[in-house]
């Protein structure tokens, strides 16, 4: 076998293998993947002692291979 030919195959392989562990990790991992961050930001516009509570949530997939 001619030795491009035999890169071309090689890279297609390795771009299929990285395609089906992305693939893994998208349907397997990460809808159960749920992230918490809490982040303190100091502002002279709320009064003293105040507490503002922002809630941000996205990326929520509610079909297809979502887990209930």
């Amino acid at each position: 076998m001619n030795e491009a030919i035999q890169i071309q195959q090689l890279r297609l392989f390795v771009f299929a293998a990285l395609v089906l562990i992305l693939f893994q990790v998208e349907v397997v991992i990460e809808p159960d993947w749920l992230e918490r961050t809490q982040v303190e930001v100091k502002t002279a516009r709320l009064p003293v002692g105040s507490r503002l509570r922002i809630v941000h949530l996205s990326d929520l997939h509610v079909e297809g291979w979502t887990k209930p």
